[in-house]
């Protein structure tokens, strides 16, 4: 049963007065809000199971309406902040936010209503929430967005399907290998058996039994080589087809975007794709080698100013037709990059079903369902990521080669100690014997950043004259210290 009254009317108002906000709000989302009954309509409840009797039925409602507006807000604290700020601040957002959670609503839906034993009033809504009013608010309290605010993410992602709707309950067969394998056996080798018989004649002539003692060194190892198809299966299916947008990547990039992250638009990102991996290039062959991934990572903080690059494939089996209902499972393996170094910062798997009227419906639904359920996981760890990057900078490290004398050493260590942005340093290993060092470094900026202050210092020292940069992989720097 419907309700109105002029609180919802007052609302319904408010939405046509300020519709231009909606645009910059959150999504619709479908809250559920709760009340107890008051004693006496508790009881009436529990003896007629109707609320025609029900005395304090409204007081009921306006708590219960209340709580839904609270518990919207709490679905978006929930996607804005961190883990760790989640529990720092709860506790002011129930005592400073939650009192007056109607003023951050920019809608409200009512949908439908039920008590439920032993007397608990349940509402659901659909509810909008005016996200930026609500940062305010967040901000008063102590929560801080600065680390999120400007932050840019590149997401690639490519999600496979096979059209063909044939089952393939097994995962995606990516490709089939012929390996030959050495294999050591032991044979019997009827040349170097050897044996010796003998018979025992009693008094009386007769054969008091045999014995025949054979050699048992006989067995000879010997090679031969044995052929076998390896089906190695790894997402997605070479024989699937890539789908033009992801529905799991979309899902994902909702989550960033709700944490304020930017994410790079897909014409750019389609170019580094193309320029990386060709025009049909298989992105599940490219994310296996680190190198290359790097280098693309590296570009595009280069080009784009991003901070991380998130790299994956998701590839959807379709399981078939069950009652009439069509199923898929979608798989997905990302990888997260730190754009500047080009390191591997996190890696993950996950496995979501769906179903649907038709196979391709199955599919859109299992990728959709794994893109929001890691979605939320996949932005909280980039944010941690990112935050604890501001924190304490970048990890690099040294191998220094050709430094035999311990009083450089400690120079070379207090260069890099001294360096305005550095914010820890320590020395791993030092051989002086076989000459080499490994430090390993925690400074705030980019590799470039960390080369030009350093070089510019060490170089003040003559003792250093013939250092010189061999290679550089990421954060990983290799040094020579020539005489």
């Amino acid at each position: 049963m419907f309700r109105f009254n002029i609180k919802r009317l007052t609302i319904f108002a408010l939405v046509i007065t300020t519709f231009s906000n909606i645009l910059f709000s959150a999504e619709p989302k479908v809250v559920m809000g709760e009340a107890a009954l008051s004693e006496r309509d508790a009881k009436r409840f529990s003896k007629f199971g109707k609320k025609t009797n029900f005395k304090d039925f409204d007081a009921t409602f306006t708590n219960a309406e209340r709580n839904v507006f609270q518990n919207a807000l709490l679905k978006e604290y929930n996607t804005l902040l961190s883990e760790d700020d989640r529990g720092t601040f709860m506790n002011q957002l129930k005592n400073d936010i939650f009192p007056v959670a109607e003023g951050y609503i920019v809608s409200s839906d009512y949908m439908s209503e039920e008590v439920k034993a032993p007397g608990v009033l349940i509402l659901r809504y659909q509810v909008v929430v005016d996200v930026e009013k609500f940062k305010n608010a967040l901000k008063d309290i102590g929560v801080s967005f600065d680390i999120k605010t400007r932050k840019s993410v590149m997401l690639l992602i490519d999600e496979y399907f096979k059209p063909d709707q044939i089952p393939s309950n097994k995962g995606g067969l990516k490709k089939e290998v012929i390996k030959t394998e050495d294999l050591k056996l032991k044979v019997k080798d009827e040349a170097t058996v050897t044996s010796q018989r003998h018979q025992t004649i009693n008094d009386d002539g007769g054969d008091s039994g045999s014995t025949e003692n054979i050699d048992e060194n006989f067995e000879l190892e010997k090679e031969r080589k044995r052929t076998k198809i390896v089906r190695e299966f790894f997402p997605p299916d070479l024989s699937g087809f890539k789908v033009e947008q992801s529905a799991c990547g979309a899902e994902i990039q909702k989550y960033l975007i709700g944490k304020d992250v930017r994410v790079l638009d897909k014409e750019y990102t389609d170019k580094i794709r193309g320029e990386f991996l060709g025009k049909d290039g298989f992105l599940a062959d490219f994310m296996q080698d680190e190198g290359k991934v790097a280098d693309l990572a590296r570009k595009v903080s280069e080009e784009a100013n991003a901070d991380i690059v998130v790299v994956g494939c998701v590839n959807i089996i379709y399981n078939g037709l069950d009652d009439g209902t069509h199923k898929s499972t979608a798989n997905l393996i990302v990888k997260m990059v730190d754009a500047t170094t080009g390191d591997i910062a996190a890696s993950t798997t996950g496995s979501e079903s769906g179903v649907g009227n038709s196979g391709k419906t199955s599919a859109q639904r299992s990728a959709t369902r794994l893109g929001q359920i890691l979605g939320n996981e996949l932005t909280d760890g980039i944010v941690e990521y990112i935050k604890k990057r501001e924190a304490k900078g970048y990890e690099y490290t040294i191998f220094l080669n050709g430094i035999s004398s311990t009083r450089s050493k400690v120079r070379f260590i207090k260069v890099l100690k001294t360096l305005e942005s550095s914010v820890e340093t320590f020395e791993r290993r030092f051989d002086r014997e076989n000459q080499f060092l490994e430090i390993v470094v925690q400074y705030k900026g980019s590799i470039d950043e960390f080369k030009e202050s350093f070089y510019e210092k060490i170089y003040e020292y003559d003792e250093f004259g013939g250092l010189e940069e061999e290679q550089s992989k990421g954060g990983t720097i290799f040094m020579k210290l020539y005489e």
